[in-house]
């Protein structure tokens, strides 16, 4: 991409960000979040708005390996630095039904072809950390039962709020560190509401998906619909319990080959958009 074509695409974004409703800017500034957003999740959102129709019509029936891998390596970098403010922007900038965005190009589209062409072209091992914006090794302090009423119903639910202290990060060392408290949640099935117990160790994969800053989805299984009570990673001197070899590495695998594995696979999706 030349100079020219970049400043553009920049020129754009800023122009989009300061079309964008007070609403908006109200909403971003009662959670916190900065009207600027970090290197790597700004080129993400500069490749989303640099796309074009002719460029989805040919990814959708043509796209190269070498392709898909460089676009893979840009959402994991995003995620890396802040998958919060990247889940923020998009969520609030994209899937809303602004007009400015809606008349540049379908987003939601794209972003489903890629999500579709990661999961059938690529390597479990790729897809799953893709997926995952944080990975955790973590003791589990407390788990809360609490009822949820359904956004626009009267229906409530259960939730479980987990909070755990993180003794390794293999990925999400942009937001949080070793010692850190995290607090995350999930919708248990009939069998979860003992999945997490105090004081167990646990490999904990998390997914952003809600607006609690630091309250988080918790993403076992790239298909969310798969049941969550099987999900747990146990680590039990030092063995790490997988049940359905989500890794692939086996259903008890020592926790530093894993570790190292997961680390090795990182950087190799990172080296796809060097």
């Amino acid at each position: 991409m030349n100079q020219t074509k970049l400043l553009i695409i920049k020129l754009l974004l800023l122009i989009f960000l300061f079309c964008s409703s007070i609403s908006f800017t109200q909403n971003l500034q009662s959670l916190g979040i900065p009207n600027t957003l970090p290197e790597k999740v700004t080129k993400y959102f500069e490749f989303l708005i640099s796309y074009d129709s002719k460029e989805f019509n040919r990814d959708n029936d043509t796209m190269s390996i070498d392709r898909l891998k460089r676009i893979a390596s840009l959402i994991n970098a995003a995620s890396e630095e802040d998958a919060y403010l990247k889940f923020i922007y998009y969520d609030t900038l994209v899937r809303k039904t602004d007009p400015l965005w809606t008349s540049m190009l379908p987003t939601r589209d794209l972003m489903g072809l890629i999500t579709r062409k990661i999961k059938t072209e690529l390597p479990p091992i790729a897809d799953i950390l893709i997926n995952t914006d944080y990975l955790f090794k973590a003791e589990i302090l407390r788990a809360e039962i609490f009822k949820y009423q359904v956004h626009g119903t009267s229906f409530t639910i259960d939730k479980v709020n987990v909070t755990a202290k993180i003794l390794d990060i293999i990925k999400g060392d942009g937001r949080f560190k070793q010692v850190d408290e995290v607090t995350f949640e999930f919708l248990p099935d009939i069998s979860g509401y003992n999945l997490f117990i105090p004081r167990e160790l646990c490999l904990l994969p998390l997914k952003v998906w809600g607006y609690y800053a630091d309250t988080f989805g918790l993403s076992y299984r790239r298909n969310l619909e798969e049941s969550i009570s099987k999900g747990k990673f146990l680590i039990q001197n030092e063995i790490v319990i997988d049940e359905d070899n989500y890794f692939g590495l086996g259903e008890q695998v020592q926790w530093e080959t894993l570790n190292k594995y997961l680390i090795e696979q990182i950087n190799l999706i990172r080296s796809w958009g060097e």
